[in-house]
């Protein structure tokens, strides 16, 4: 069994990362912010031009530019916080090929983890959400028992989730099935600093949303950016806690060679 992670220190040093490498990661994330705000005036055109035509053209390229730019920011956050500096000498547009494989396992992580959860949480969900959620249930009420359902999903998530970290820093050879021994004893521990921020964002959210108000679709997203940023930082602490952590158990088993009991 692996060394127990320390979930405070973790989640105290994943909230400091945006903040101490700021400059570094709007260089990595420029790409993707810049799709978003053409994003968003291309919402804006569409309106006004109303041509389905177009807009299915535009959709299509702006989806793809979109996943393109967001795998780049992810390895290149999880590179950056695994390796203390900037990729590839500082250069904003840096595809390192390792975000193909990136992807891959992203999709066979979103599967598996579909496959392994539904049954579980459709049934829970009939049965307490029946019991407990109505129509005249409060929202707060809702987003907690809806937490208490989805919660055991982030066990899967957080254990298979630590193939992404390596994946993102070239390294091959790693699967789910070694994520998962590599988390052993720290399933829960990975389910709660993978769950927790997220599930906070969005019940905070949902208690203060305004519709139709840009100023609160701004400052969604804006959350939304940094949890995201927060949470890659918890992965590739959480991983790097781990590997460290089982490289020394292998180091303190290898008998010790060239020394001498006097």
């Amino acid at each position: 069994m692996n060394q127990q992670l320390p979930v405070t220190a973790i989640l105290y040093d994943a909230v400091t990362l945006p903040f101490r490498y700021f400059r570094d990661l709007l260089n990595i994330g420029a790409p993707l912010l810049f799709v978003m705000f053409i994003a968003v005036l291309f919402a804006l055109l569409s309106l006004e031009v109303g041509d389905s035509y177009f807009s299915n053209i535009g959709i299509a390229f702006l989806s793809i530019a979109y996943i393109t730019a967001a795998l780049q920011a992810l390895v290149g956050a999880h590179r950056l916080f695994l390796n203390k500096r900037l990729p590839s000498e500082e250069r904003v547009l840096n595809w390192t090929g390792n975000e193909i494989r990136f992807a891959g396992w992203s999709l066979l992580l979103i599967v598996c983890v579909a496959l392994v959860s539904l049954p579980v949480v459709g049934i829970s969900g009939v049965l307490v959400g029946s019991m407990v959620l109505g129509e005249n249930s409060p929202q707060l009420v809702a987003q907690i028992v809806s937490l208490a359902i989805t919660f055991p999903v982030y066990y899967f998530v957080g254990r298979w989730s630590l193939v992404l970290p390596a994946s993102a820093i070239g390294i091959r050879g790693k699967g789910l099935s070694w994520a998962w021994s590599l988390s052993d004893g720290n399933g829960w521990r990975l389910a709660l600093l993978m769950g927790l921020l997220p599930t906070g964002s969005n019940i905070l959210l949902s208690l203060i949303a305004v519709e139709d108000s840009w100023l609160f679709a701004i400052f969604s997203t804006a959350i939304s950016l940094l949890v995201a940023t927060i949470q890659v930082g918890v992965l590739s602490l959480s991983y790097k806690f781990l590997i460290d952590n089982q490289v020394d158990e292998e180091a303190e088993d290898k008998p010790q060679i060239g020394t001498v009991e006097l």
